[in-house]
């Protein structure tokens, strides 16, 4: 399943991709501090630059609920 059941509480996501040389380095996604296979792999797919050099990207995610929408 591409969905995840989460609470109503605020959750916070990481991404850190890094490339060398052309090569994908690493890539992971954790997801309340907990890493998560199906965000990585989805986020692995990403058209990221491809540079000769050096580079690594981290993006810190804070996730708010939507408060104003009832269940």
């Amino acid at each position: 399943s591409s969905e995840m059941a989460v609470s109503d509480q605020p959750h916070w996501m990481k991404v850190v991709y890094a490339l060398s040389a052309g090569e994908m380095i690493t890539c992971s996604v954790t997801f309340d501090n907990e890493p998560n296979e199906m965000l990585t792999k989805r986020i692995e797919k990403l058209d990221w630059p491809n540079v000769k050099d050096f580079y690594i990207a981290k993006e810190f995610i804070v996730l708010r609920p939507d408060k104003s929408k009832s269940r």
